[in-house]
């Protein structure tokens, strides 16, 4: 059984936090000495995280937020445009040579995009989530997380 099973929905998005981080600083530390084919690799694994990251979000997270948390179809609504400029970031960050300097100025983006919304996310968001829905329904949403719904 996966380890998310037993973890609420918002644990498991930390968790995604942490791993994309942990690709990204990766990615940062190869930048002079890397073979291309490595980033190229690392980009693909940050690409598919994330993009399941938001997914997760959009089905399970926001939903929650437009339905319990005051002000949450607007909140709701702002996080999904600030992911969509993350995907935007990801495209043009895969259409670039690892090797050319519009590649770093791409994933220097990418990273401060990501920095802000786990930062908005852990401090602010979760939070208020939180305090506005039951914990046996985080639960409950974490577990179709790791179980599909």
């Amino acid at each position: 059984m996966n380890d998310d099973a037993h973890r609420d929905v918002l644990a498991v998005l930390t968790r995604d936090h942490r791993e994309v981080q942990r690709f990204l600083d990766e990615l940062a530390t190869t930048r002079d000495r890397a073979d291309p084919r490595l980033r190229e690799a690392l980009v693909d694994q940050i690409t598919t995280e994330l993009n399941r990251h938001s997914a997760v979000e959009e089905q399970f997270l926001y939903p929650a937020v437009r339905e319990h948390v005051p002000g949450g179809t607007e909140l709701a609504d702002r996080e999904i445009r600030e992911n969509v400029q993350i995907k935007w970031t990801l495209r043009e960050l895969e259409g670039v040579d690892p090797a050319d300097a519009p590649f770093e100025v791409t994933l220097r983006r990418l990273t401060e995009q990501v920095k802000a919304h786990v930062i908005k996310a852990e401090e602010t968001l979760f939070p208020r989530v939180r305090s506005y829905c039951a914990a046996d329904d985080l639960m409950e949403l974490g577990k179709q997380v790791s179980t599909g719904p």
